[in-house]
């Protein structure tokens, strides 16, 4: 898995980038690296553009396990862009298990634009 983190603080977005085959010890490791950017905050919103990944090695105790250590607040907005049916799905799980999609701050979406729409928008 690749991924790569873009933080634009001026609008106060993380644009997250994951391609390939995603593992939990791969995603476990972009998250930490996330956390160690300077310009991170968890108060930002953010897009994780997963549509790039080819397949994914993750089971619902792993994305728990993913959702447990995510580090956005959530107040923050976040937003998975998916194509892939199994990848979307994955992101549907991984909305309810942070708990996040009940509280109107999670959404999986077909493009980025889709995204920093939503973003845009009042609460």
């Amino acid at each position: 898995m690749t991924a790569t983190h873009q933080i634009d603080q001026e609008q106060r977005i993380i644009f997250s980038v994951w391609s390939g085959i995603v593992t939990l010890e791969e995603a476990i490791s972009a998250t930490r690296a996330l956390l160690s950017a300077p310009a991170f905050s968890p108060h930002y919103n953010r897009i994780y553009d997963v549509r790039g990944v080819t397949d994914a090695t993750l089971t619902k105790a792993s994305l728990m396990e993913l959702a447990q250590m995510d580090p956005i607040y959530p107040s923050a907005r976040r937003a998975v862009v998916a194509t892939n049916p199994t990848i979307f799905g994955m992101g549907r799980m991984f909305g309810l298990l942070t708990g996040t999609e009940e509280r109107g701050s999670f959404r999986v979406v077909s493009s980025v634009e889709e995204a920093l729409d939503w973003f845009k928008e009042p609460r």
